[in-house]
């Protein structure tokens, strides 16, 4: 009998032990979990060697909606915009894509190099994850979240003619002078109070035509594919990283971005953004504790450099279908690979 309850107490002193060891684990204030998803390429145009569907993308939603999770994180690539014939189905893609990812917890977006192919695809990409900006941050418990555009680089030169007050205001002058000139009722009146001959408003109208095309061609020239696929990260961008870690009052940061933040070659592809090694500095120097997630390499990968902590997420079709759960807390971080 004495023996009985000796095992009973035992086997009830583990249960409590037990009990209070997981609740510690899983509710703890500052234990942060998150659902990390990363190049998808849907390609409706190919269909034969991308084979995504909604029922391989649930098999993700299904997952972390059983899962205590806070947040979850796209990696970007959701289309696979230039690859192929891909571009002519890629708003479809990332719309099939976008829609199917409807998860419990919020979902942060990271834009990918083939999320986009042109100016009016990156402002179809902030809407349709209403985003204002394709850079921002967040605090969430003991966390400070930077989401990183290291695809555009984020300057302010990516903004339409429209959105800058002066070069709206030379296109505006080339319009107006544009349409007198076709009317010659308006012609003769126009030329006739401004005391001008007909070839002065004609070099008046290419003088303001000059002025805006030179803002639109160094727009379309900072939209190039070949810079998005290799990644950059741009002054503005590198500035408001500084004054983030620089004002946050968090020790541990947590980034997301889609290009690796650190030189890496695998296979034959060599992976380094532009203004890496100043990034890098910034990171170093602020003193933070820092942990970098990114995708685009499609494979698995971690290292520590200089202290700061790198994972790279395979790609989602991988396996059928594969994914990653990140943990931070009291006792520190790790990385599980969900593979099906």
């Amino acid at each position: 009998m004495v023996k009985k309850i000796f095992i009973t107490s035992i086997l009830f002193a583990i249960a409590i032990f037990s009990y209070f060891f997981i609740k510690n684990k899983l509710f703890q204030k500052n234990n942060l979990r998150i659902g990390i998803i990363a190049d998808i390429h849907n390609c409706e145009a190919d269909k034969s060697s991308n084979p995504i569907n909604s029922l391989i993308l649930k098999k993700f939603v299904d997952y972390v909606n059983k899962e205590k999770i806070d947040f979850n994180v796209n990696l970007g690539d959701n289309s696979s915009s230039r690859v192929g014939n891909c571009s002519k189905t890629m708003k479809d893609d990332f719309d099939f894509v976008l829609d199917n990812l409807k998860t419990k917890s919020p979902m942060f977006n990271v834009i990918g190099d083939h999320d986009i192919n042109s100016l009016e695809s990156f402002e179809y990409y902030l809407e349709k994850t209403e985003l204002e900006k394709s850079y921002y941050s967040f605090d969430i418990k003991d966390i400070h979240i930077l989401v990183l555009d290291d695809v555009t680089g984020g300057d302010e030169v990516f903004e339409k003619c429209e959105k800058d007050s002066e070069c709206s205001f030379n296109k505006g002058k080339f319009e107006e002078i544009k349409n007198i000139l076709k009317d010659k009722d308006k012609l003769e009146k126009y030329l006739k109070a401004n005391n001008l001959k007909e070839s002065d408003l004609i070099n008046e109208k290419f003088k303001y035509k000059d002025l805006y095309s030179k803002r639109e061609k160094i727009v379309k020239e900072s939209y190039s594919p070949e810079s998005w696929d290799k990644g950059k990260i741009g002054e503005n961008e590198l500035k408001w990283i500084e004054e983030e870690l620089k004002n946050t009052d968090k020790d541990k940061i947590l980034i997301f971005s889609h290009h690796n933040l650190f030189k890496f070659q695998p296979i034959e592809k060599l992976y380094e953004i532009d203004n890496l090694e100043r990034l890098n500095e910034i990171l170093r120097s602020s003193g933070k504790n820092i942990v970098s997630i990114s995708g685009d390499s499609h494979i698995w990968h971690e290292e520590n450099i200089n202290g700061i902590q790198y994972y790279v997420i395979d790609k989602f079709a991988n396996s059928n279908g594969s994914w990653a759960i990140f943990e931070w807390n009291d006792d520190g971080y790790k990385l599980d690979k969900i593979i099906n």
